[in-house]
């Protein structure tokens, strides 16, 4: 658990609960991801706390950010990294600190799963999220591709 009290007001980040689940697809949804609460309980009643984490950060006992970490091994690097696939921070607790305590918390469970890098990605239009991001040491490096594949049958969880 990671505390902060340089914003405003205090917050905490500890590891999510799959009871959450509705609470934190709303925070992701102000990403603009559509994700099905009852399907985000499933995955994290299942997932392996060894290669995947979900934070919270919560002020006054309520969520009000999220991160989603995943260990990805890399061959061609005899190694893994860790993968930061969302990181939201409520529009009313922007701006006060969170972000930055919940990003540091990532950061941590990265080094305790075994990464020494971690990387993430930010849709082009998030200019506001770059500069968070540049602002916390990381590089804009590459150019990333992505397709969308369609399949007969939805996952399985």
């Amino acid at each position: 658990m990671v505390n902060g009290d340089g914003g405003r007001r205090p917050a905490v980040v500890r590891a999510a609960r799959a009871k959450e689940s509705a609470a934190l697809a709303a925070l992701l949804s102000q990403l603009g991801h559509d994700v099905p609460p009852a399907w985000l309980k499933s995955w994290m009643s299942a997932m392996n706390r060894a290669t995947d984490r979900i934070l919270v950060a919560e002020q006054h006992g309520e969520p009000v950010g999220v991160a989603v970490l995943h260990v990805t091994p890399f061959a061609h690097e005899a190694g893994t990294r860790a993968r930061l696939t969302a990181l939201v921070i409520d529009r009313r607790a922007r701006s006060q600190g969170v972000g930055a305590l919940l990003l540091r918390a990532c950061e941590e469970a990265a080094v305790e799963m075994g990464c020494s890098m971690m990387e993430l990605t930010a849709a082009a239009w998030r200019r506001d999220a770059h500069r968070f991001y540049e602002s916390h040491g990381y590089t804009h490096e590459a150019r990333r591709y992505s397709k969308l594949l369609r399949s007969a049958r939805p996952p399985q969880r």
